[in-house]
């Protein structure tokens, strides 16, 4: 298709003179231009920096290395959790909220109130609309604001529990209407929106007859990777938007100068002295988050550490600072929370102090630290005696989760040669984190229950006993319709992350089962195509979650399924090998971040192994016809 800068100019005039053209713009179209509002990954690496301190620069870097997709999402919804939505609130609005618009948000303003242009944003700014008051345009100012406004940040979509939930049914509507049978043209925008604004995007029953995308060549990659994006009629134009927009706004401006009798010039004279006059420093924003985190009260700032712990844990901040992963000193979220805990070591037990003792328990445990019985069954106790004066849902659910973690831990503790008690307790510990998860109506529940199972297999692994000896009688259809269940349950209530370990776990269920004595050959495959499946449904999540750790285990469990698809079902490695090849290098690369993984490197040389085994096969069965050939 013909890129030439006027003919795509040309195209877009001809649509406005049309009322059928659509603007979806993003950050672009504010960030790193005289508006000064911080992109996305500024304003978080801002705030991360005030609550982690400048003396761990280094943390921050690493946590920073995992920003894509829905990280800075998933940053806010920690902080909210931890600070609260009000100041949570506040701190997004002090960051972006100001009134420099600048010519980009003119412009667009201009068309859409008198030439009809749409105007969808997911920018929570009302840099357009002030632009839009400015300068005094008669018509309204036609703009879909898809993720919330600042002036109502209480609706809006900043963390990413709100964005796994679909546009509500008025703006999903607004947004369908702008689109089927409009251009669509895209300007600072990078479609990371894959949960909501994406899809209306890609559907083919309301899709524009055509998108013109702006792109830079970060954004490009991200883009071209959206197969259903690319069934549409759509054109990528790299370079610079703000150039194309000021010649088509200069071509339709001078066309309606006539009937507007305004000059092309006055819009710029106009936004200059409006920018001159509020003369707004680039650092506007950092100041204002300095002053927020400067006013917290006493009892907030005292939760920075535990805050920061958060945030590490996400990411997977173990070793951060080196290779070594035998030194313990280094493991950053075990620092954060045994900093929370010691500054709060003399004050009256709460729900935070226990939390945090249970994830200290849980980081030494994934760390290869040594935890002892003692330790679970004093929080334990500690849990039990606090709920005793405060009987508060956070809490049995915390017991809940550290009898889950206390059975883990039996199941790893190898320190003696035969540790069959280990797994008949942590069976009694699983039984009890059930227990109470059923009674609460916690939806973990279906964690331990798979866990159950994961038990058995252990056991069955280490000592050849039966799996059926350590989990209920009739397990293997109940499990499957109770995690099928949940899954449904997530899915309709748009908690997409516990369902991604949901489907991993399934998928888990399903290989196992592929391989039991009793079940058929015709079954096999089936089991296995549908463990494949469910991996692959959890990856997608994983992957837009920036759970590394998470997403290399997904990539090594779909690497297996597709192995063992060829060898018990007779599957072509072709259909496969380009992105087994691609999963391997990721899994490396992941687990090179995140050295407290190495146990898991045995996984990855298996998948090399098998690898390398099948391209010698290929080899040597392409030499065998090349020499029947030569024979022939």
């Amino acid at each position: 298709m013909n890129l030439d800068p006027e003919l795509i100019i040309d195209e877009i005039v001809d649509e406005l003179e049309k009322s059928r053209v659509t603007f979806l713009v993003g950050a672009g179209i504010s960030a790193l231009r005289t508006s000064h509002v911080p992109a996305w990954g500024e304003l978080v690496s801002e705030i991360l920096t005030h609550i982690a301190g400048l003396e761990k620069k280094d943390e921050i870097n690493y946590v920073l290395s995992y920003n894509e997709l829905l990280f800075n999402e998933v940053i806010f919804k920690i902080i909210s959790e931890v600070l609260g939505v009000d100041d949570t609130v506040s701190l997004l609005k002090c960051s972006i909220d100001n009134d420099n618009f600048n010519l980009i948000h003119a412009q667009l303003a201009y068309f859409s109130a008198y030439h009809g242009a749409e105007i969808i944003t997911p920018n929570f700014d009302e840099l357009l609309e002030k632009s839009h008051k400015f300068l005094k345009l008669e018509k309204p100012l036609n703009i879909t604001k898809v993720h919330g406004t600042v002036s109502n940040l209480y609706l809006a979509r900043f963390t990413v529990d709100n964005i796994f939930k679909p546009l509500n049914d008025e703006i999903s509507e607004k947004v369908k209407s702008n689109l089927k049978g409009k251009l669509l043209v895209v300007m600072g925008y990078r479609g990371a929106d894959t949960f909501d604004l994406m899809p209306l995007l890609t559907s083919e029953d309301y899709c524009p007859d055509k998108i013109i995308w702006f792109t830079r060549n970060k954004e490009k990659a991200e883009i071209k990777n959206n197969n259903d994006l690319f069934k549409r009629n759509i054109v990528l134009v790299e370079g610079v938007f703000d150039n194309y927009l000021e010649k088509l706004f200069n071509i339709v401006i001078r066309r309606d100068t006539s009937k507007l009798n305004i000059s092309p010039d006055w819009w710029k004279v106009s936004i200059t002295q409006n920018t001159s006059k509020l003369n707004i420093s680039p650092d506007w924003w950092k100041v204002n988050i300095a002053q927020f985190f400067n006013k917290l009260s006493p009892e907030k700032l005292s939760l920075q550490p535990f805050l920061w712990a958060r945030i590490l844990e996400h990411v997977k901040g173990y070793n951060i600072y080196g290779d070594d992963s035998k030194d313990k000193n280094n493991y950053a979220v075990l620092n954060a929370f045994t900093s929370y805990i010691e500054k709060n070591d003399d004050l009256p037990v709460n729900y935070i102090y226990l939390y945090s003792k249970a994830h200290l328990l849980y980081t030494k445990r994934i760390a290869g630290i040594d935890v002892s019985n003692n330790d679970f069954s004093e929080l334990i106790n500690n849990i039990e005696t606090q709920l005793k004066e405060y009987n508060s849902y956070e809490l049995q659910s915390l017991l809940g989760w550290v009898y889950h973690q206390y059975a883990v831990s039996l199941q790893s503790n190898d320190s003696n040669d035969s540790n069959d008690g280990n797994y008949f307790q942590a069976r009694l510990m699983l039984l009890k984190a059930c227990e109470i998860r059923t009674k609460l109506n916690d939806p973990e529940y279906v964690f331990s229950l798979f866990q159950l199972f994961m038990n058995a297999y252990n056991a069955s692994k280490k000592n050849n006993w039966e799996v059926d000896e350590l989990v209920p009688i009739g397990w293997r259809k109940w499990m499957i319709h109770e995690m099928e269940r949940y899954s449904k349950i997530f899915t309709e209530n748009y908690k997409y992350e516990l369902n991604s370990t949901n489907l991993h776990n399934l998928g888990c269920l399903y290989q196992y089962l592929a391989f039991e004595k009793h079940t058929k050959s015709e079954m096999e495959e089936k089991y296995l195509s549908l463990a494949t499946k469910y991996y692959k449904e959890a990856l997608k999540v994983r992957m837009h979650l920036c759970d590394k750790r998470l997403v290399a285990q997904s990539k090594i469990r779909i690497c297996q399924s597709y192995f063992l698809l060829v060898k018990r079902a007779n599957h072509d490695i072709s259909e496969y090998y380009s992105e087994i090849e691609e999963h391997i290098k990721d899994i490396e690369a992941i687990y090179k971040r995140i050295p407290q993984e190495d146990f898991r490197y045995n996984d990855l040389k298996e998948l090399k192994q098998e690898l390398v085994s099948w391209q010698f096969n290929f080899f040597i069965s392409s030499l065998e016809l090349y020499l029947q050939g030569i024979r022939i």
